[in-house]
C-alpha cells in the first residue's frame, strides 16, 4: 500500500482518489467546491476542465500538475499528497462526502454509531467522559 494519494477529476462528475485513499466523490459540474485533507491542505475544486486551486498547503502536500486547457485529452489537474488520513468534500448545496485511509478509525464516526445504537444513554456517557477529561486537563 502506498502512503501517497493522487487526486484528479474524471468525466464531468467525479473526483477520484487513488493510493493511500481509494474512493470517488460525485459532484456534477463542480464550481469552487471545498476539498480538505487531514493535514490541513485545502483546495477549491471546479469542473470545466477539472481544476484544483490550492488555498493552503499542509505538510503532506507534494504538488499539482496542471492540465493544459487547450488539450482536449487532458481535462484534469492532478494533485499528489503524501500520507493523509482523510479527505472531506463540501458541495455548494451543503452536502459533505468523506473518505478515509484504509485502517483509519474516525472517532467522530464511532461516536455517532454508538449514539445510533444506544441512544441518549450513550450520548450522556460520552458527555460525562468529556467533562472528566476536561476537568483533569
Amino acid at each position: 500500500m502506498t502512503d501517497q494519494t493522487t487526486i484528479f477529476g474524471a468525466s464531468d462528475d467525479l473526483i477520484e482518489f487513488r493510493g493511500g485513499i481509494y474512493e470517488e466523490f460525485n459532484d456534477y459540474n463542480a464550481k469552487n467546491e471545498l476539498l480538505e485533507c487531514s493535514d490541513g491542505t485545502r483546495f477549491r475544486v471546479s469542473f470545466g476542465p477539472w481544476k484544483f486551486k490550492l488555498e493552503h498547503a499542509g505538510p503532506s502536500f507534494i504538488g499539482i500538475k496542471e492540465c493544459d486547457p487547450d488539450d482536449r485529452d487532458e481535462y484534469t489537474d492532478t494533485v499528489t499528497m503524501g500520507p493523509i488520513d482523510w479527505v472531506k468534500y463540501t458541495c455548494r448545496d451543503g452536502s459533505i462526502q468523506r473518505a478515509y485511509r484504509k485502517g483509519f478509525v474516525n472517532p467522530a464516526d464511532e461516536i455517532r454509531k454508538l449514539i445510533q445504537r444506544h441512544g441518549e444513554e450513550a450520548a450522556e456517557h460520552i458527555q460525562d467522559l468529556f467533562e472528566q477529561r476536561q476537568a483533569n486537563a
